[in-house]
């Protein structure tokens, strides 16, 4: 789950680095200024890619697979949290933002149910 979570915000934060008007344009964004577009690549840029960095070291490291999944819980459940309110007090309810936190809501669950299974593991001295 690790290797997959950190892959897909490596992934997604390279995107923001890289092409930060088109990535910004899918989420309905203009960026109108050198400053504004460095602020995009800076913070989703660099959260996508130094976050899910650590998450693939983590998946590497037994010793750091809890804290990877917690820090992962945390920060997707965050992002969809955070869209939600969006939705809930700005009325925006389209079709990106509705598939965004689907996916972000599925993310929450199945990394809940990892780490509840991890931990789980861990205190009958299975893993």
């Amino acid at each position: 789950m690790l290797l997959l979570v950190g892959l897909w915000f490596v992934l997604d934060g390279l995107v923001w680095l890289l092409a930060p008007a088109a990535a910004a344009g899918l989420a309905g964004i203009e960026l109108h200024t050198a400053r504004a577009t460095t602020e995009i690549r800076a913070t989703y840029g660099g959260v996508g890619v130094g976050f899910g960095g650590f998450l693939l070291y983590a998946a590497w490291r037994p010793a750091l697979s809890i804290a990877g999944l917690v820090g992962a819980l945390g920060l997707c459940a965050g992002i969809a949290g955070s869209r939600l309110v969006g939705v809930l007090v700005d009325g925006n309810a389209d079709g990106f933002t509705v598939g965004s936190l689907a996916i972000e809501l599925c993310g929450v669950g199945l990394v809940a149910t990892v780490l509840r299974r991890r931990r789980s593991a861990a205190r009958d001295g299975s893993g």
